[in-house]
């Protein structure tokens, strides 16, 4: 369904490099940057919450994300956060289970959020991020759901935009 796997994937994967990364400072360059061309600093790699607005973040060849820019949601951009959920498992459960818990935390309120059945077949889709056993070690507990329009770039929040 969702179109967007590969970054996911890849933001997972970067998170545990990251977290590798993050003693010798090398996390600001491979993680991305914020609009205005600063770079992300190892603080400042989860900065994106729930109303913000980022455009499409820039994967590497590795998929790891390269570049992420925070948008104003007034104007164009690609995405926007609507939902996020920490996940309670004490010990990271492993990939497939923290996909699966991003995927039924972030359908349902998906939803709830465009303000469609779940039987919604327009152009609105959702994407996530979640932690990686690498991130998870550093602390990361946070799933991150976000809405996209498959037809392209929106302007505004997509709040009830299927209503």
């Amino acid at each position: 369904m969702h179109r967007r796997m590969i970054r996911v994937v890849g933001i997972a994967a970067m998170l545990a490099a990251g977290t590798a990364l993050a003693g010798c400072g090398a996390v600001g360059g491979i993680v991305g940057q914020l609009t205005g061309g600063s770079p992300l600093d190892d603080s400042s790699a989860f900065a994106i919450e729930v109303g913000d607005c980022f455009t499409e973040p820039t994967a590497d060849a590795e998929g790891f994300i390269s570049e992420i820019a925070a948008a104003e949601c007034a104007l164009a951009h690609d995405d926007e956060a609507y939902a996020s959920v920490l996940m309670a498992d004490a010990a990271f459960p492993g990939d497939d289970a923290a996909l699966n818990q991003a995927e039924d935390a972030c359908s349902s309120r998906f939803f709830d959020f465009i303000g469609a059945a779940s039987d919604y077949a327009g152009t609105l889709n959702y994407s996530y991020f979640y932690p990686s056993s690498g991130s998870w070690d550093a602390g990361d507990r946070e799933i991150l759901c976000y809405v996209y329009d498959e037809a392209g770039q929106t302007t505004g929040s997509l709040k009830g935009a299927a209503s």
